[in-house]
């Protein structure tokens, strides 16, 4: 019998360092981060965990940022919190 955790915390670090390794801007990097993550939560609740908590950015995180990343970081948040997957 396999452990599970009941919760599990993702803590999104380096899509400003992937993008600009693949010459893309900061905020497509944040654009894939997106998607590694809800790959990563389908596979955290197909193998039984529980609860799913991300970390999107504190205000000093944020502060650090251009007004453009910023902009799209939130609309990248509501267009996720509004994802029907979400529901589920």
């Amino acid at each position: 019998m396999k452990k599970v955790p009941k919760h599990l915390a993702i803590i999104p670090d380096g899509n400003r360092r992937w993008a600009k390794a693949h010459r893309f801007l900061p905020w497509q990097g944040h654009e894939v981060g997106v998607e590694r993550i809800f790959e990563c939560i389908e596979a955290a609740f197909r193998e039984g965990v529980e609860h799913v908590t991300v970390w999107t950015g504190s205000y000093s995180n944020l502060e650090s940022r251009t007004a453009k990343e910023v902009a799209v970081l939130f609309m990248l948040m509501q267009k996720s919190l509004s994802n029907p997957k979400l529901l589920k």
